[in-house]
């Protein structure tokens, strides 16, 4: 399939029934025909635009611990543990105003959401699990509708992994915000923990196709959200493509970073400073403070 010239991919549903049937029967149409019903449909979908510039992933090592400072303690005590040193001491009182007592109870007006009175706004989390069979993709996603709480399931055959910079979808009504972590497994080379795992009977899709096999395709996150999705991977495939394979680059510099200067056990010290007025700031005659 071409790649659709466009920073923003637009789709619409509900779809017409004959819509419906071919998603049912096997997957979406093609992209023209997915054009073509367009002005058939209600309410238009995208995804929002993000910013796709593989040159700013990068791995920057964190800088060396700062030196613990100087902190004079009235009294400490210290426990030596496997790895550290742990000290627990009382400092100088502070010089902050006292803590002004806690206010009174009052009635809060509860404020209604979504936020936006002509959108409403949902989280929507998806299970994707991407199935490299002798290098095609075929993604499982698992979703529940935010609305109707209908689970649906789905087959996609295009790679999920693309898709980590999509963060929401959404329309003149309606707006989902996108929490998912595709899973990888390849098929032909899975290790023990993965080998372990059932994996399902793959569908006979062609690439760019997908089809809705458990709830209804006509939900408001159905079929149309999942034309939108498809839509935005395929018109920027190619960035995304650079996006994943920085992103596994920093992975492995910082992997190697790890390795190269592995953790080491420090001491530690938690300082507690009485604010004015505490109790423990208060003396008995003839008494030392406490």
């Amino acid at each position: 399939m071409d790649p659709i010239p466009s920073n923003k991919m637009k789709f619409r549903l509900p779809f017409v029934a004959g819509m419906m049937a071919t998603t049912l029967l096997g997957g979406l149409a093609p992209a023209q025909d997915i054009e073509d019903l367009e002005s058939a449909s209600t309410t238009l979908l995208e995804v929002e635009p993000s910013d796709l510039d593989p040159s700013k992933i990068r791995f920057t090592p964190p800088p060396p611990p700062e030196p613990a400072p100087d902190v004079p303690l009235a009294i400490r005590s210290s426990v030596r543990k496997a790895t550290h040193l742990l000290t627990l001491g009382r400092g100088e009182p502070s010089t902050l105003p006292d803590i002004p007592p806690p206010p009174a109870p009052r009635q809060i007006e509860a404020t209604s959401f979504p936020i936006h009175e002509t959108k409403r706004e949902f989280f929507l989390g998806l299970s994707a699990t991407v199935y490299l069979n002798a290098g095609r993709p075929f993604t499982r996603v698992l979703w529940r509708d935010p609305e109707t709480r209908e689970d649906l399931e789905a087959w996609c055959a295009w790679d999920w992994s693309l898709l980590a910079p999509m963060f929401e979808v959404s329309g003149d009504e309606v707006a989902y915000s996108l929490i998912f972590a595709p899973l990888v497994i390849d098929l032909d080379r899975r290790d023990t923990a993965v080998s372990e795992t059932p994996v399902p009977n793959l569908p006979d899709l062609e690439s760019g196709r997908f089809v809705i096999t458990k709830g209804n395709p006509d939900a408001a996150s159905g079929s149309g959200f999942l034309a939108a999705v498809r839509r935005y991977l395929f018109a920027n495939r190619e960035r995304l493509t650079e996006v994943r394979a920085a992103r596994e680059r920093v992975r492995a510099e910082k992997e190697a970073w790890d390795a190269a200067n592995p953790w080491q056990p420090r001491d530690h010290m938690i300082v507690l400073r009485p604010h004015r007025g505490s109790r423990y700031l208060e003396t008995a005659e003839g008494e030392e403070e406490r």
